[in-house]
């Protein structure tokens, strides 16, 4: 979409949750801590930063992975932090006392002098003090590796090699074990790949090595690290429960993570937020993502909050609620066309058939002359049933360049029933785009209207490698039941098995398996 009008929002081939995830979670590295916003909108104030060498400063600086897939590549994000509490004080023993005395003598009293060596204790100090700066220099050197190590890791990441990056976290690791900002990008890492358990560890680990720092540095810049840090690893654990399918458990690690928030809001509670929500839609608990998104909207009057905040009342069945919310997210912003659809969709099962319309030709009007506009305007008059003006839009937008055309052509072509035209489609944009796993999804249930199981199967398959946990639940489904058409029972029983393991919410998986246990 960079390539094009980044004003306009496509419809596809992205989802309206990713879109507005990866617009969520845009950070930047800066040496400069993010000032957090509180609820309303006022700012905290925050203390500065205490002293200490550069290797220190690094050291205190949270590295913030985003999960793969977003718009930006770019994937450190600023450090948040939060007012805190002034450093617990030690006491010191009075100048000239020693233990165990009180630091008073009587008076008049002589005391017997002995005469001592100044060597010993000169020597021992020099000793000390030669130790010390030896191991602090092999503490800077081998933290000063690790990070050069960790920075690989994350370009590695952003390029989308996530098995190397894993790799590289571990080396960085090797080089600072105690270092729980690495573990939270190797935690990360291990999500991009697919490896839910190993990830859950890591972030384990990293919680584990921020008490530890909390121990040793006992002053307030630590305890804000540390929060920062365990909020983290407490939002990578559910995100990982929330890609394994586990969306209770997402919602409650979210609600952990967002505890050390405190009253403070910034960049990294909001993108929580946005999990929080997608997490409690995915579990059924629509009215519960539409707090969540109350939430945001008070914290940031966003069009796109209201766009998902009206989505989420039209799952719970609230159309006049979601009808609200759309409008105002077309009077904030008239350039989403995926708005436009979300409110013409609950117009229409309001039985407003002629606002729904009307809907249509204001997106229309929206304009713009790039590529992906014109596949935009494919699909609105898809939409409006004009699929000759469908077909003259996205073939138009393929000229320019636009391959996610293809996908609206496909669309268009099942919607009519011209099955093999629509496979054609699909099989002309994912030789293009082999990243896209919706599209793989279409395109297997385009290849089971055909019959085509076999090739059906293995499209699902390709789609499920690609690790998207968008869409995976329906390409598990979808490749289980392609099984029991080619009456494989026991690959089905098999692959139905898993998807209720991993979805144990879903009523139709439960279905299915009950039916295929027969044939077992």
């Amino acid at each position: 979409m960079d390539k094009y009008d980044e004003e306009l929002k496509s419809i596809l081939p992205k989802t309206a949750w990713e879109d507005r995830m990866a617009a969520a979670r845009k950070s930047s590295r800066t040496q400069t801590p993010e000032t957090p916003v509180r609820p309303g909108g006022s700012r905290a104030n925050v203390p500065e930063s205490s002293g200490g060498t550069a290797a220190d400063s690094r050291r205190r600086q949270s590295y913030h992975i985003s999960p793969p897939g977003r718009q930006d590549s770019n994937i450190v994000g600023q450090r948040r932090t939060r007012q805190g509490g002034e450093p617990p004080r030690r006491t010191a023993p009075a100048p000239g006392s020693r233990p165990g005395s009180s630091g008073n003598r009587p008076k008049n009293v002589k005391r017997k002098k002995h005469k001592k060596s100044a060597m010993p204790a000169t020597v021992i100090a020099a000793v000390l003090v030669l130790l010390i700066i030896i191991g602090s220099v092999f503490l800077i050197t081998n933290y000063g590796r690790g990070s050069s190590i960790n920075q690989k890791g994350l370009s590695l990441y952003a390029d989308g090699s996530y098995d190397e990056a894993v790799s590289v976290f571990l080396q960085a690791i090797e080089r600072d074990p105690q270092n729980a900002e690495y573990y939270n990008n190797l935690g990360m890492a291990y999500i991009a790949a697919g490896q839910y358990d190993e990830a859950l560890a890591a972030f384990d680990n990293a919680a584990a090595n921020t008490n530890r720092d909390s121990v040793l540095f006992d002053n307030a810049a630590a305890n804000t690290n540390r929060d920062s840090v365990l909020e983290l690893a407490k939002r990578g654990s559910g995100i990982a429960y929330l890609s394994a399918g586990h969306y209770s458990k997402a919602v409650e690690l979210f609600n952990e993570a967002l505890t050390y928030a405190g009253d403070s809001y910034g960049e990294t509670e909001m993108d929580i937020l946005y999990y929080l929500a997608e997490a409690q839609e995915r579990s059924g608990d629509a009215l519960g993502a539409a707090e969540t998104y109350t939430r945001i909207i008070e914290l940031d009057e966003d069009a796109d909050a209201y766009m998902l905040r009206g989505l989420a009342y039209q799952s719970a069945g609230d159309n006049a609620s979601a009808e609200a919310d759309l409008k105002t997210a077309i009077s904030q912003s008239r350039k989403n066309y995926k708005t436009y659809l979300a409110l013409y969709e609950v117009l229409m099962a309001q039985e407003k058939n002629d606002e729904a319309a009307q809907i249509l030709d204001e997106a229309l009007e929206l304009g713009g002359r790039t590529g992906e506009d014109y596949s935009n305007r494919g699909i609105i008059y898809m939409y409006k049933g004009d699929y000759e003006g469908a077909a003259q839009a996205f073939n138009t937008a393929l000229e320019s360049g636009y391959n996610g055309a293809y996908l609206g052509l496909a669309e268009s072509l099942m919607r009519q029933e011209d099955y093999e035209g629509a496979a054609a489609q699909y099989e002309a944009y994912l030789a293009q785009d082999t990243q896209n796993a919706e599209a793989y999804n279409q395109y297997g249930l385009c290849l089971m209207e055909l019959s085509r199981y076999g090739d059906a199967q293995a499209a699902f398959a390709q789609g499920l490698a690609l690790n998207d946990r968008l869409v995976d639940r329906e390409l598990m489904y979808n490749e289980a039941i392609t099984l029991e058409y080619m009456e494989d029972w026991t690959g089905a029983y098999e692959k139905m098995l898993a998807f209720v393991e991993k979805y144990p919410d879903d009523p139709q998986g439960q279905h299915e398996l009950a039916f295929l246990e027969r044939f077992q």
